[in-house]
């Protein structure tokens, strides 16, 4: 995805090669202005009015972050449309109302648009991070995540290109959103137990969920629970697991070891 200015151009369907290198080479010549603009340089509108000149039978689609989206209703209505302020992970594309220039842009060489939400773009960038180690900031992962959700599908024949552009992300974003993708792919749970309250009660725990294979990554006492027997105190603990129904057989040791999970928190698997 290339995020230049207000929009996002997504999917570039029946394409060649995949590289962008390769067709900006396959293109090469054909994206300069013509005189009297001899003397400007190459921008975004350029290389995509070149495709479709080029390549007629290109699909291009764009998409916008579903919390900050003018373009559809625009285009519906052949104007710029406003929408209220908001915030998203996107914030690169992230405009209230589309540029005139801009929309007549769009609406000549774009040929769809779509919106995702922000739980799909964040997904998309742990995606593109762990799997095609491209670190891309929420702009830059629409497109990815348009084709995840389905909101846009590949073409049924040629090459299908999510253009991914833009890695402005920063360090603290980037660790919540690692995070947040372990916990709701069951790497990273949180755990609550109990213990007798007694020398050696929190070891036998450790030991045991050390030998179901977890880590632990924190751990706490919880003494002020009124529900709990005076001979025991309770244990919250934050686990890494390997995912793939690793909780369960975890409960299960804790259950077998006397130290049954009063609360175990896994997040439901999504998409990505």
């Amino acid at each position: 995805m290339t995020s230049v200015g207000q929009t996002a151009v997504a999917a570039v369907e029946a394409m060649v090669n995949a590289h962008s290198h390769a067709f900006q080479v396959d293109l090469r010549g054909r994206a300069e202005r013509p005189a009297p603009l001899a003397q400007a340089r190459d921008d975004f509108w350029t290389w995509r009015m070149a495709i479709k000149l080029a390549r007629p039978e290109v699909r291009v689609t764009g998409v916008q972050a579903a919390a900050c989206a003018p373009f559809i209703a625009s285009l519906r209505e052949h104007r710029p449309i406003p929408v209220p302020a908001a915030a998203t992970i996107a914030d690169g594309i992230a405009i209230k109302r589309p540029g005139e220039l801009t929309l007549g842009l769009i609406e000549r060489w774009v040929d769809d648009f779509v919106a995702v939400d922000d739980d799909a773009i964040a997904e998309a960038m742990v995606l593109l991070l762990e799997r095609g180690k491209l670190l891309a900031e929420g702009a830059g992962a629409v497109t990815t995540a348009a084709l995840l959700t389905g909101a846009v599908r590949p073409a049924p024949q040629g090459v299908t290109v999510a253009i991914v552009s833009g890695g402005n992300l920063d360090a603290n974003v980037l660790a919540r959103l690692i995070t947040r993708r372990e916990t709701r792919a069951g790497r990273r749970v949180r755990l609550q137990t109990r213990v007798p309250d007694r020398p050696g009660g929190l070891a036998g725990l450790l030991e045991t969920v050390a030998a179901a294979g977890a880590n632990v990554i924190e751990l706490s006492h919880v003494r002020d629970d009124a529900t709990l027997p005076l001979a025991e105190t309770g244990v919250e603990l934050l686990l890494e697991l390997r995912g793939d129904g690793h909780a369960d057989a975890l409960a299960a040791r804790l259950e077998a070891a006397g130290n049954p999970p009063l609360q175990l928190q896994v997040p439901s698997p999504t998409h990505g």
